[in-house]
């Protein structure tokens, strides 16, 4: 069994894998660049840690707290994150392809340029999470709370967010081309230059959506019969103005 041992509050690791460990031995550890591959911590306690380009592929995270970890660009390829506590994580530039987040708590975790090709997040948590220019394709997110949610140039081609409540979530430049968003809350939310070609938007609550002149809709659906806001994209100021012009067209 590899053990982890303490020195000057420092937490260290016996040997190139972690197999086995006390639940709540790990808070606040120093782990960057640890390959902590199908390392079992399950229900462990990681809050604080550090695991900036760390290795934890396929690796048992069933409800661990992970609270406010850093881990940048870390690897979390097709691990098991179900029920995990991720809430305020950082988790920028990190892999998590193929990884299990069932019913995870994701609020205010910073995911931005993430790669998450059809991570699972269905029942998560990801309110007011910051997703900018994440890679999401496939990924299944059906059922998830995601209120105030960043997704600005994100690719979600293909993703299922069927059923999830997205009240204000903005989708600045993202790429939803054929995604699912039947069924889903999506009130308030910006759509200003994404691409939704061929996505699904049956049964979807679009009331007060902002969207722009180069948002791409799916065939047959018409922005004016779902009280949408089409704003006026930024213009170059005239000289001397130095602001960007913004508004609210009235057609």
């Amino acid at each position: 069994m590899v053990k982890i041992i303490k020195k000057n509050t420092s937490w260290w690791s016996v040997g190139a894998v972690l197999a086995k460990v006390d639940a709540d031995s790990l808070e606040d550890a120093e782990l960057d660049e640890k390959n902590l591959s199908r390392a079992s911590l399950s229900s462990a306690t990681i809050a604080g840690a550090k695991l900036n380009r760390a290795t934890l592929t396929e690796a048992d995270l069933d409800s661990a707290n992970m609270r406010g970890i850093e881990a940048t660009e870390a690897d979390f390829t097709k691990a098991n994150m179900s029920d995990a506590d991720l809430c305020a994580a950082s988790l920028n530039s990190s892999r998590l392809d193929f990884a299990d987040l069932t019913r995870a708590n994701l609020i205010n975790a910073s995911l931005r340029d993430a790669s998450m090709v059809h991570v699972r997040l269905v029942d998560a948590k990801l309110d007011s999470a910051d997703l900018s220019g994440a890679r999401l394709e496939g990924a299944n997110l059906t059922n998830a709370s995601m209120n105030a949610v960043g997704f600005e140039k994100a690719n979600l081609q293909h993703a299922d967010l069927s059923n999830s409540i997205l009240v204000a979530a903005d989708f600045t430049g993202a790429n939803l081309q054929e995604a699912d968003l039947r069924e889903c809350d999506l009130s308030g939310a910006t759509f200003v230059g994404a691409d939704l070609s061929n996505a699904k938007l049956q049964n979807a609550k679009l009331e007060g959506a902002n969207y722009s002149a180069d948002t791409k809709w799916p065939p047959d659906f018409s922005p004016d019969q779902h009280s949408l806001n089409k704003v006026v994209t930024p213009r170059k100021p005239p000289p001397g103005d130095g602001k960007d012009a913004w508004g609210i067209s009235d057609f």
